[in-house]
């Protein structure tokens, strides 16, 4: 009896052992099964990539330095494109490149604006040198205004005296004539333009020849009228209009001795 007692007992305790809740495992593959039986995302650790203070020093430079030859580069070629010269922009024009606000072609004749002022090549008769001839108005601007007579007889002196009313009322745009017209004598015709006066009636004029129309002097008589036109009567050439309609008169003379128009 005692035998079989014992055995029983040891049955029980083998029994107890084998329902025994089994010790929880702690490896990776149970905390993943745990994870995903919780419906929780596994965590993901991110790596960062440290980078040295010398090294970024470097890569830095680097941009900059490409970015500073990008820039040289870019500048280079918009100055090489763009015109530099007179000559630059007349070959562009002849080349039919300008706009025609820019540039355009007269009678043969290459006409650039520069700065608000026309420009155009002219050889004179007898003469290997080239001028570029400024005047304000191109001679689309002054088709309109006729002229009428011999106007390159003025041509024949070496001097002239360019009159005007000193009490007129529209004295800027008659220095403004008057400076057009100085300017291309001197420069390209080699006259010697005089100041003067109709009538001494200012203290401009005191000290100023007082000259008319008078026949067998040349003249260049500015006068305010508002019908711009350039008439020639024997050596008296006159010049009239209004505001900017008599300098627009005055570069219509000037286009006409340059054989533009």
């Amino acid at each position: 009896m005692s035998r079989i007692a014992k055995k029983h007992v040891s049955r029980k305790r083998v029994s107890a052992v084998s329902v025994r809740s089994p010790k929880k495992d702690t490896t990776l593959h149970t905390l993943v099964q745990d994870q995903l039986r919780d419906d929780q995302p596994l965590p993901i650790k991110k790596k960062v990539v440290h980078v040295s203070g010398d090294k970024s020093f470097y890569i830095i430079t680097a941009v900059v330095v490409v970015l500073f030859i990008a820039l040289i580069l870019t500048v280079t070629m918009l100055k090489k494109s763009s015109p530099v010269t007179l000559d630059d922009y007349h070959d562009l024009n002849l080349q039919g490149k300008l706009d025609p606000e820019e540039g355009y072609l007269y009678n043969g004749f290459s006409f650039v604006k520069v700065k608000d002022t026309w420009y155009t090549r002219l050889k004179r008769q007898n003469s290997s040198q080239v001028y570029h001839v400024e005047v304000r108005y191109g001679p689309r601007d002054v088709e309109s205004v006729p002229l009428h007579g011999d106007y390159n007889y003025l041509l024949t002196f070496n001097s002239t005296f360019i009159t005007f009313d000193p009490i007129g009322k529209d004295f800027p745009h008659v220095a403004l004539a008057a400076a057009d017209l100085s300017t291309n004598l001197v420069k390209v015709f080699n006259l010697t333009p005089y100041a003067a006066c109709t009538k001494n009636e200012t203290k401009a004029c005191t000290d100023r020849p007082i000259v008319g129309c008078t026949q067998g002097v040349p003249v260049i008589f500015l006068k305010e009228d508002p019908t711009p036109a350039v008439t020639v009567t024997g050596t008296c050439i006159t010049v009239q209009g209004t505001g900017f309609d008599l300098v627009k008169a005055a570069n219509r003379l000037l286009l006409a001795w340059y054989e533009v128009m």
